[in-house]
Formats: structure tokens, sequence, C-alpha cells
């Protein structure tokens, strides 16, 4: 039918990493931070239970604060690093959310561990809405929602795998320790971010 566009074409993290490797490193990063972000789901109620000894009470109070962070972070993320680059944004952050995991392994105090999740909350929304914003302007508009298939694909694969090892790895080991997992893990994910010159990148300003 002469009438009838093309079929677009197939978009694979090959693909994208031939034509722009700079967004499938960034794709590739943001797929392993869902990775390590994904099981404080089910390590939260262990670590209450076991680390801090406390009830279900106190479970709600540490979920609570890490969605209050969520939400504060898409309010305040328009108005954070306004003037930075996109790749010094996202060190800043990555570092700062595996940082946020640390006190989860290193303390058994409720306190500190509200604390810390609710600026992990906070730092994951921004990183999000940078993210988001940057892939929607470097993205070509005519592949924008083969683009966003293949991101959510990706992402959202790494959910079931997460769950099953670290639910396999929490019958062997203790909830605390799985943090400092998650912590270090976030950590090594953002050393692929310090090897990209952020002059060497054109239009990764942040929003």
């Amino acid at each position: 039918d002469g009438g009838r566009p093309p079929a677009p074409e197939h978009l694979s993290f090959s693909t994208l990493n031939r034509e722009d490797p700079f967004v499938a490193r960034l794709v590739a990063i943001f797929a392993g931070l869902n990775f390590f972000i994904s099981p404080v789901l089910i390590l939260l109620p262990h670590y209450v239970s076991r680390v801090l000894g406390a009830d279900a009470a106190a479970l709600a109070n540490l979920e609570a604060g890490l969605w209050l962070g969520m939400l504060a972070g898409t309010f305040l993320a328009t108005h954070l690093f306004r003037r930075t680059r996109l790749v010094n944004t996202l060190r800043i952050l990555m570092v700062g959310f595996g940082v946020c995991y640390l006190p989860l392994g290193w303390t058994a105090n409720q306190l500190t561990a509200g604390a810390a999740l609710c600026l992990a909350g906070a730092l994951l929304s921004v990183l999000n809405v940078k993210l988001i914003h940057f892939f929607q302007g470097r993205v070509a508009h005519a592949r924008k929602g083969r683009f966003f298939a293949l991101l959510t694909g990706l992402t959202g694969a790494t959910f079931p795998i997460s769950f099953l090892l670290f639910g396999f790895l929490l019958d062997r080991m203790a909830a605390d320790t799985l943090f400092v997992v998650c912590a270090v893990g976030i950590l090594v994910l953002s050393i692929p971010l310090f090897l990209v010159p952020a002059r060497d990148v054109p239009g990764t300003e942040a929003p």
C-alpha cells in the first residue's frame, strides 16, 4: 500500500549503544539501579523485625519516610542542580543514594534508618526526573515510543530477578548486610559516570 507509512525500525539496546553510547550507558545504569532499589520492599520487613526488633508500626514509619522522601523529591527536582550539567548531577545523586543505604547496615536505630530512607527516596525522585527530562530532549521524537518501551522493558525485567535473588539471599544473610550489598552495588554502578568527562558530552545540561 503506497499510502501506508513504512514500519518503524526495531530499536534494540545494541542499536542504541551503536548510535548513542552515552544514552545506552544511562539506560544500563538506570536498569542496574532498579535492580538494587527493588529489594527494599522485601528487606525492610525483615530489617524491622530482626535487626530493629520492632513492630509493624515501625515498618509503617520507615516505609512512610521512604515514600514521603520520594514525594518531596518530585517537587524539588526542578529547583535542584539547575546550573549543573547532567553528568555531574547524576554522579552526586547516585553516590548520595548509595551512601543513604549504608546506615541501614551499620546501625540499628529506627530514627537514623528513617532519615536515611527519606533522603534516599528524595534523591531517587530527583534522579528519575532529571533522567527522564534528559531522555525526552535527547531522543528523536520519531523513536521516543520505542525508546521508552525499551527503557521500561529493561528496567522492568530487573524486578523479578532482583526479588528472586535477594529473597534467596535473605534466607542466608541478615537484612542489614544485604542493605550494604545494595549500597555497594549502587556505588559501583556510579563508576561509569565518572569515566565520562562532563564537557565531552553535549546536550547534558540538567533542567
